[in-house]
């Protein structure tokens, strides 16, 4: 990456290195700059001989005829989050939450969601998206981008051709949240005897090998760049084998042995491996929405009184993500019904 040496008012710098113009500033002749500190931060700039072209802290060097403008008001490179089962109950309040923050455009996976169903999602993430930036105050001048991909997370091969779709969009992946999981239509399950050993075996490469599939792809980039997060969807299942079934709880509670694995073999790279383990969420397929029968007869057995909600879940995929001090833990969000 080329250098050039500017003079700057105001002792802001001495040292700029020249970064591509993002997608954002569309003007003729923009330079975009990151411009670094002798304390080592930085910032970026957009020059334009003469003018200003968004509104910001502005100051000019004689010894180069350009406005130099301070961009408090434009966010560094957002990164890329990827949601799979991301239109449903958890991974779109998920979704809405990543928006919501201005900081992450969006790669979101769905099965057989309908268009409606996608179209409504988007209008949600979009109406949720700030006009400025939660932590600054400042504006922010575009939108998240938000792209939906369609995948069997059954089949290793399509959620191999995921992977390759997306990073045709997205240069990498730095959030992943493998949300997508199934219990395949077997619920309730009474006997072992019931839940043939093929039905074991599917709903492991749903819930389990996809997910550690997907992380395999996406974690090279990560590692490369020094800083990823990966959230894996759990369940209390998988610590006191749930009333789902044992298809479901063995699938959730193989994740627990991998995200140990993993996360302390990447720890020191910059990459933080967790799991959310819910328990009894209304607004998902399995629980049926709040105030329901399935609901109502579940939340006598929660010491909070109630069901949880898809954006309690949310919530705290979220502070993983942002806590890099967090790492190798299985969260419980489950209203105190498994006490750990």
């Amino acid at each position: 990456m080329g250098k050039e040496r500017l003079y700057i008012h105001r002792g802001l710098a001495t040292r700029i290195e020249q970064h591509p113009t993002p997608p954002h500033a569309t003007l003729d002749d923009v330079k975009v700059l990151q411009l670094s500190e002798g304390d080592g931060s930085s910032f970026h700039l957009v020059l334009k001989p003469y003018r200003v072209i968004f509104g910001g802290v502005r100051t000019y060097s004689r010894d180069t005829g350009f406005d130099i403008l301070r961009l408090a008001n434009m966010p560094s490179e957002r990164k890329v989050v990827l949601i799979t089962g991301a239109t449903g109950g958890i991974g779109a309040a998920t979704a809405i939450a990543f928006a919501r923050t201005g900081q992450y455009d969006l790669a979101l996976h769905y099965n057989n969601a309908s268009q409606e169903k996608r179209d409504a999602l988007r209008s949600t993430i979009e109406a949720s998206a700030p006009a400025f930036d939660p932590r600054t105050g400042t504006p922010i001048p575009s939108k998240p981008r938000l792209e939906f991909y369609q995948a069997d997370m059954s089949d290793f091969a399509s959620v191999r051709a995921l992977h390759a779709a997306i990073t045709q969009t997205y240069p990498h992946i730095d959030v992943l949240f493998n949300n997508a999981g199934s219990a395949l239509g077997h619920q309730g399950v009474a006997s072992l005897a019931s839940v043939p050993i093929d039905v074991f075996e599917a709903t492991w490469r749903v819930n389990t090998g996809s997910a550690i599939l997907l992380t395999q792809l996406c974690l090279p980039a990560m590692e490369a760049q020094g800083w990823g997060r990966v959230v894996f969807d759990s369940s209390v299942a998988a610590l006191t084998g749930g009333s789902v079934g044992p298809h479901y709880a063995s699938s959730k509670s193989g994740l627990h042995g991998f995200v140990h694995w993993l996360a302390g073999n990447v720890a020191g790279k910059g990459v933080t491996v967790n799991a959310v383990a819910p328990a009894l969420v209304t607004g998902t397929g399995m629980m049926g929405e709040e105030g329901g029968e399935v609901a109502r007869r579940m939340a006598g057995r929660i010491p909070v009184g109630r069901t949880g909600r898809p954006e309690e879940i949310a919530d705290t995929v979220l502070w993983m993500v942002n806590t890099a001090y967090v790492t190798n833990k299985i969260i419980t969000v489950d209203g105190g019904l498994y006490p750990c």
